[in-house]
C-alpha cells in the first residue's frame, strides 16, 4: 500500500445510515455482509492488533432515532461508549473519539467532560447521520461540541460529501471529511465540472446519458487536465454508457476523482490566503441548488454500466444554476 494512504479501523461504514443494533454492556450488533454480527471490546482491540490500522475509531452507541429519544437513551449510550473506549484503548494507533450526546445538549457537554479528562485521544469524530438531521443542525450541534473540546486536535466529520456542504463543514471547524461523492456523480453518469476558484463551465455537471451528448466531441469539462478530459471526448463516454460498458465507469470515476481533489485543494489554498469565507459564498452563488438535485439522483438504484436512468432533464447541463 501506498504509504501516503491511510488505513482507518471503524467498526461502521462511514456512508451507511445503519447504525449498531441489538447492544448489551458487553456487546454491540454491527451491520456485515453476513447480517448482524455481535463485537466486543476485547474482539476489537483484537482486530487493532492485528490490523496494525494507522487511526483506530473505537466502537460507540451512537443514538439512530427520532427527535422523541428520550434523554435517557443519550445518557445511556454516553456512559456505555465511555465504558467501550477504556476496554477497547491501550494500544500504540491514534484514537479519534467519536462524539457523543446525539440531539442533548447537556449529554453532549457530559461526554465533553468525559474526553477532556483523556491524554489518548488525537481527535474527534462527528457521525450524526444516523440522527437523520439536515446539515445546518447538525452543524449547530457540531460546533457546540467542537467548542467544548480541544481545538488543536483533528475534527473528523462524516456525512458532508457534495461540494457546498464540504465548504459549510470547513467553515464550522471541520478538518477531515470521509466523501463518497466523486462515485454518487460517476453512478449517475454525470461529469463535474465545479469550480472553486477556476473558470465558471456554466454547470456543477455534465450529463454524459443526454442524447446531445452523441456528437459532441469536446472533453468531458474544458481546460480539465485529467486523463478523460485529455484521451477521449463527451461522445465516447455517451457511447459507453449507452452500450454498458465498463469502461465508462472507469472513465468518469478517474475524472470526477481528479476534480473533487482539485476542489480540496482549491479549498487549501483558500485556507491559506484568508479567502475561504468569500470564495465560498461565491460557490454558492454560483452553483446554488446544484448539489441538492444531485444527492436525490444519487440514491436511485442504478449505475452508468447498468441501465440509463428513467428520468432526466432535457438539458444535458441541468444540474446547474436554477
Amino acid at each position: 500500500m501506498d504509504e501516503s494512504e491511510l488505513v482507518v479501523l471503524d467498526v461502521l461504514d462511514p456512508i451507511c445510515k445503519q447504525r449498531i443494533s441489538k447492544l448489551t454492556d458487553k456487546h454491540i450488533g454491527i451491520p456485515s455482509d453476513g447480517g448482524m454480527r455481535r463485537l466486543t471490546p476485547e474482539m476489537f482491540s483484537r482486530a487493532v492488533q492485528a490490523l496494525k490500522p494507522d487511526i483506530v475509531v473505537p466502537p460507540a452507541d451512537y443514538v439512530a432515532e427520532p427527535p422523541v429519544a428520550g434523554n435517557n437513551r443519550m445518557a445511556n449510550s454516553v456512559r456505555r461508549t465511555a465504558r467501550w473506549l477504556d476496554e477497547s484503548t491501550g494500544h500504540a494507533a491514534p484514537i479519534l473519539v467519536p462524539v457523543m450526546g446525539a440531539r442533548s445538549i447537556e449529554q453532549r457537554e457530559a461526554w465533553a467532560r468525559i474526553v477532556a479528562a483523556r491524554n489518548d485521544v488525537w481527535g474527534y469524530v462527528l457521525n450524526d447521520t444516523g440522527l437523520e438531521m439536515g446539515l445546518d443542525d447538525t452543524l449547530t450541534l457540531a460546533k457546540h461540541s467542537l467548542g467544548l473540546l480541544d481545538a488543536s486536535k483533528l475534527r473528523y466529520m462524516v456525512g458532508a460529501s457534495a461540494p457546498d456542504a464540504v465548504l459549510r463543514a470547513v467553515l464550522s471547524g471541520i478538518d477531515l471529511v470521509d466523501s463518497s461523492y466523486a462515485f454518487a456523480v460517476t453512478e449517475q453518469g454525470f461529469a463535474s465540472a465545479y469550480t472553486l476558484h477556476g473558470d465558471d463551465h456554466g454547470a456543477a455537471h455534465v450529463d454524459l446519458w443526454h442524447s446531445s451528448m452523441a456528437d459532441d466531441f469536446r472533453p468531458l469539462v474544458e481546460d480539465c487536465t485529467c486523463f478523460a478530459c485529455r484521451r477521449h471526448h463527451r461522445a465516447y463516454v455517451h457511447h459507453l454508457l449507452t452500450a454498458h460498458e465498463m469502461l465508462a465507469t472507469v472513465l468518469l470515476q478517474a475524472h470526477n476523482l481528479h476534480c473533487y481533489q482539485r476542489f480540496f485543494a482549491d479549498v487549501r489554498a483558500s485556507i491559506a490566503a484568508g479567502s475561504l469565507a468569500a470564495d465560498a459564498a461565491r460557490f454558492a452563488t454560483r452553483y446554488s441548488g446544484a448539489f441538492d438535485e444531485l444527492h436525490v439522483l444519487a440514491t436511485q438504484p442504478f449505475s452508468p454500466s447498468s441501465k440509463a436512468p428513467s428520468h432526466r432533464h432535457n438539458d444535458p447541463l441541468s444540474i446547474a444554476n436554477n
